[in-house]
């Protein structure tokens, strides 16, 4: 392996705006919970509960849709010290949340979903199409997620992830903002026998992430998703994070297909991370 300079960023803020779809379902309350949870004793935190109409939807459906929000908002009044703002859009999921996202600048979105255990590349939710598309951090809240904990966290991370440390940032911060863990793990195959060898890049790692690193974890297995899903089931971890866009490997799921299917079958909040320029201050 090819040592890497990894440079520690002091300009990274936490987070300070999410926007949570929300179709009044149990997914959506859900993902909701956790935003709230992840703010908790936070002051100054902006959570955007967001509703999405269709385009041809009429001013009474929007009038009645902002009335449910807002009762949801009643229900958390001195529950929370994030400010809960109301937002209802129009378009088609997920075009209509990523354009909220941009219009509010929300540093990172929170989505519940149901889990499906479907593995054809047509399988798909709203939120496995929204990761696949978004350009902000998502956190993925499946259905079996049904309290809040966030002191472990796992980073799914590859040779290129270490050339880019700016794509690093993201679990630095949650880390941070919670005083968690941070495990990293690559897989390996046959033909990446010198990532199982000594891991050169330790120190890099244990500079960047600071007092939060834990180790470096290589797991050998022939097929990534698989492995991913193995080494869930057997540890104790709060949040799973991957850069979907370093996913693309010969004789492995392509980026999307990887992600998509991350998403779909998650047991698991997901944190996905892709473009986070806008979540620095640089």
């Amino acid at each position: 392996m090819i040592p890497v300079l990894i440079i520690r960023s002091t300009d990274m803020k936490d987070f300070s705006t999410i926007v949570v779809p929300h179709d009044f379902s149990p997914q959506a309350d859900r993902a909701l919970q956790y935003a709230i949870k992840f703010f908790y004793g936070q002051s100054g935190k902006k959570i955007h509960i967001l509703h999405i109409l269709d385009k041809t939807a009429s001013r009474a459906a929007e009038a009645t849709a902002l009335e449910r929000i807002q009762a949801i908002i009643d229900n958390y009044h001195g529950k929370t010290s994030a400010h809960l703002h109301p937002k209802v859009s129009r378009g088609e999921i997920p075009t209509a949340i990523l354009a909220a996202q941009q219009e509010l600048k929300s540093d990172a979105i929170i989505m519940g979903t149901k889990r499906s255990m479907q593995a054809s590349d047509n399988a798909a939710t709203n939120a496995a199409n929204l990761v696949y598309d978004a350009e902000c951090p998502v956190i993925v809240i499946p259905d079996t997620v049904d309290s809040f904990k966030l002191k472990k966290m796992v980073l799914l991370v590859g040779k290129e992830d270490l050339m880019e440390p700016e794509k690093l940032s993201v679990a630095l911060v949650v880390a941070r903002q919670f005083n968690a863990e941070i495990h990293v793990l690559t897989f390996y195959d046959e033909g990446d026998q010198d990532l199982a060898g000594q891991d050169v890049n330790e120190d890099s790692l244990a500079y960047y992430f600071d007092r939060f690193y834990t180790q470096h974890i290589f797991v050998k297995s022939d097929d990534l998703l698989e492995g991913i899903t193995r080494y869930l089931d057997n540890h104790d971890i709060d949040l799973f994070a991957i850069i979907p866009n370093n996913h693309a490997r010969q004789g492995k799921p392509s980026e999307g297909r990887l992600t998509r299917l991350l998403t779909l079958q998650a047991k698991i909040p997901l944190l996905t991370i892709d473009k986070v320029n806008a979540f620095t201050n640089a």
